[in-house]
């Protein structure tokens, strides 16, 4: 994995992306609702870190939801990221 498995980035909408732009946004990031799956660990990383975490068992729908803005915005690994939004985007359009 060359060291990327740890890595994460953020998936948001159109509305909340501008908040990922600089380091110094972090109190208005914590304030965003987060969407995780109920067993990553990730989820009690985050809400032990003061962020907003909503955990959930559906994640084919974590990614439309955030388009819908619903949720703020979901972390995955760099190297997850762009498969699961290939799988999302072939589910939708059929």
């Amino acid at each position: 994995m060359k060291g990327f498995i740890g890595y994460r980035i953020a998936t948001t909408n159109t509305n909340t992306k501008h908040h990922f732009t600089q380091p110094e946004n972090l109190p208005a990031i914590k304030s965003l609702l987060a969407a995780q799956s109920h067993d990553w660990p990730d989820s009690t990383i985050l809400r032990n870190n003061g962020f907003n975490v909503f955990e959930t068992t559906l994640l084919d729908q974590i990614y439309q939801n955030v388009g819908r803005s619903i949720y703020d915005y979901t972390l995955r690994g760099v190297l997850e990221t762009y498969s699961d939004l290939s799988n999302v985007k072939g589910k939708t359009s059929t």
